[in-house]
């Protein structure tokens, strides 16, 4: 029997399973997963008394596509360029968060909060651990991508891709502080998620999103940015929820910088009242070259000049919550990375006299959740790097990227949650450069399955 079929045959044996118990499963609800295990081990008052929180999630992963040889997949990356990118079985992350919550009207880079506005300030942290393969994505240049655990693989991707190498990395590491001033203002200082995209990274709970394989925009936004950020409720009122968000950062994953100037990031976030519908809009803006004589921080900046070459991500993202368990979402991307053209301008990709190069995408999911359960999806996307850029590492090849990906989320119990999924990609507009099974077809289609353990 084809592997093609085979697959087939397994993802309709899984989805019948699957929709049977879950009709019949119901998910416990006296106490939360997050935590559990920490509450268990220091107890509630250990925690309650310092108002601490801790708790941390296992994510187990397994893929499959039908252009590989056995060969090819038992090295990492023949996925390329869907994320993850390794066949076969891994760990994907193995998780620790640990922080102290402030009272808040407003969660930084994520979003406003109905109720009222806190009028005494407040001041928290949050620190986060993490392992598996997700690290070598989740290091940061000048930080733990230099840490001697995290070699050979950290100076050699390749490499680390061979050897499927994990890595240790913290991906979030800040202070928090709210004010009561003007309808209440958050203040983040240190390393954290950038908050640009629909698909907001790093994530504190996967199993919201709901695919594990991860969408072009995705692949082509920052995740992480170290600086400052303030963000700021606009409005509240019958309209809904307004806050916006301006940030000074290094760069694109970076502690320590590769140039001399900074980069801005910022947002405007809205809200319903009921929290029902959400329109975001970020950004993230400035030189983000390597200077002559520094390290060149590939793969996040793969340019190098002795002038300033700006680089700009937007994103414009939408959803809503129906009543009758549908739910829908779309987004937008547009990125760009200037060129002068001179000699001295350097892609280590293509070479000297680059000359910019521009990428966009737009996404579409819908979502039905079946039971408290069971949620069905689909989702469409479109990604265009013509110019071969905004999805390196994964691959450099100037094409057009089409996808639409098919699964289901079972929660087999408030710890536990499970989520197959068949995705098919191709390329269009390409001129016969193939960017699949490692150069040599243009589309794929990829069996996946994650299991995330909560604790």
């Amino acid at each position: 029997m084809s592997y093609t079929k085979l697959t087939t045959l397994a993802w309709i044996a899984a989805s019948g399973l699957a929709a049977t118990t879950a009709q019949a499963a119901q998910l416990p609800a006296e106490e939360p997963a997050e935590g559990y295990l920490f509450r268990r081990i220091l107890g509630d008052a250990t925690l309650d008394s310092y108002g601490i929180r801790a708790h941390g999630y296992m994510q187990l992963g397994l893929a499959r596509n039908d252009n590989s040889s056995s060969a090819a997949s038992a090295g990492g990356g023949s996925n390329f360029p869907v994320a993850p990118g390794d066949e076969g079985f891994k760990l994907e992350d193995l998780k620790l968060f640990i922080g102290k919550p402030i009272k808040t009207n407003i969660l930084p880079h994520i979003t406003p909060l109905p109720g009222p506005t806190p009028t005494a300030s407040s001041f928290g942290f949050q620190a986060e651990l993490m392992y598996g393969r997700s690290g070598q994505p989740g290091a940061m240049f000048g930080f733990d991508k230099d840490w001697g655990i995290n070699q050979p693989g950290a100076s050699n991707p390749s490499l680390a891709a061979a050897n499927r190498q994990n890595f240790l990395a913290v991906p979030q590491l800040y202070l928090l502080a709210y004010f009561p001033v003007w309808k209440g203002m958050a203040l983040s200082v240190g390393r954290f998620g950038s908050g640009i995209g629909y698909e907001i990274p790093p994530q504190t709970r996967p199993t919201p999103n709901a695919f594990y394989s991860r969408s072009y925009a995705f692949v082509s936004q920052p995740s992480q940015v170290a600086g400052l950020l303030w963000s700021v409720n606009l409005a509240r009122g019958a309209s809904g929820l307004l806050a916006g968000e301006i940030g000074v950062v290094n760069g694109w994953q970076n502690w320590q910088d590769n140039n001399r100037s900074k980069s801005v990031l910022g947002a405007l976030r809205w809200r319903s009242e009921d929290m029902r519908d959400a329109l975001n809009y970020a950004f993230i803006t400035g030189n983000e070259q390597n200077d002559p004589g520094t390290t060149v921080q590939a793969p996040v900046s793969l340019i190098v000049s002795p002038r300033g070459q700006r680089r700009q991500h937007h994103t414009l993202s939408v959803s809503r919550d129906f009543a009758n368990g549908w739910s829908a979402a779309a987004e937008i991307v547009y990125g760009r990375q200037a060129g002068d053209g001179q000699a001295d301008t350097v892609s280590i990709v293509t070479g000297p006299n680059f000359g910019g190069a521009s990428y966009n995408g737009k996404n579409g999911i819908l979502s039905y959740r079946a039971s408290p359960s069971m949620r069905y999806s689909a989702r469409l996307e479109h990604f265009s790097a013509r110019g071969g850029f905004g999805l390196f590492p994964l691959t450099a090849v100037r094409s057009n990227f089409n996808a639409v990906t098919l699964g289901f989320q079972y929660d087999l119990n408030k710890f536990v949650a499970f989520r197959p999924e068949i995705r098919y990609d191709w390329q269009s507009r390409h001129n016969a450069v193939l960017a699949f099974g490692r150069g040599t077809a243009s589309d794929q289609t990829t069996v996946s399955a994650d299991m995330v353990i909560r604790f």
